[in-house]
């Protein structure tokens, strides 16, 4: 069920995406705004996001096999974090044809359609956040919370393209370009914030210590259990597995600690995010 959720939000991500990199790359050539057309590279930046989270959500979610007995779950960060190398390197352009223009003089035309454009992208993508936002929360997918992210970094993207092009209008023509080293400076903030948050998933980083906790606290709460030590924890994708020690009474029969330790995996897993628990039962 949440594979469906967090797939059918990819798609609805990937077409949105395609009809406004159409319009704005049609109109951007048509003025030879360069905030429209910087806009319309951030958009196709987004295709390629769409299309990278749409497999990644579709390839973690496969069951675990033999070369992969832990699951496929870091094919989400592996996506995202892709999709923040393309981010870069379109900040990068953009942000060096700005510049260039700023010293090369060239006819840029006003048009109403380049700002009916621009607050159309506005419209769109702020109905793509609230929607991607509520299936991010739902199906725990860090695919999708980086789209989330991009949904209203684009929000505020396009706005910015559209004071550049009303720069225009009032023949303050270099905030055009003003207006696109700030797009590209934006889309590089965004790389960054994506490709690090998706570097840590990879890398196996501790969750919050707040979870960590909340496991010391269940584990304590399974009778039988007399103390916890040594809790490791880390991610394995977007997705957390647990080592905890429990202590309990050396005179109990093997059956009963083997209980324990069970009671005490369960416990865990009803914690958000965790996957996998390992539980070392020591007699004190």
């Amino acid at each position: 069920m949440q594979k469906n959720k967090a797939f059918f939000a990819s798609v609805v991500a990937l077409t949105g995406n395609i009809f406004l990199f159409v319009c704005k790359i049609i109109i951007g050539v048509m003025t030879n705004s360069l905030a429209v057309i910087s806009d319309a590279v951030n958009s196709f930046t987004d295709i390629i996001a769409s299309l990278a989270i749409s497999w990644s959500v579709k390839i973690s979610h496969k069951e675990a096999d033999e070369n992969h007995p832990f699951g496929h779950y870091r094919a989400e960060p592996i996506a995202a974090f892709v999709v923040s190398v393309f981010m870069a390197i379109a900040a990068f352009e953009v942000m060096k044809e700005g510049a260039i223009r700023f010293f090369v003089d060239q006819e840029v035309l006003f048009s109403h359609l380049a700002v009916g454009v621009l607050l159309l992208s506005i419209l769109v993508k702020t109905g793509m956040y609230f929607y991607l936002k509520k299936a991010a929360r739902q199906t725990k997918s860090c695919a999708l919370d980086a789209t989330v992210k991009d949904s209203i970094n684009d929000v505020w993207a396009s706005s910015v393209a559209l004071l550049g092009v009303l720069g225009i209008y009032f023949n303050y023509h270099f905030l055009d370009s003003f207006a696109a080293i700030l797009i590209g400076l934006w889309i590089g903030y965004s790389a960054y914030e994506v490709g690090a948050k998706n570097i840590d998933y990879l890398m196996g980083r501790a969750p919050d210590q707040t979870l960590i906790y909340q496991c010391k606290k269940a584990a304590l709460e399974v009778e039988g259990v007399e103390n916890v030590h040594d809790l490791l924890a880390h991610y394995v994708g977007t997705y957390i597995h647990i080592e905890i020690h429990v202590e309990v009474n050396k005179r109990l029969c093997t059956r009963r600690s083997h209980d324990i330790g069970k009671e005490v995996k369960n416990a865990l897993l009803k914690q958000e995010l965790i996957k996998q628990v390992f539980v070392h039962v020591d007699p004190v």
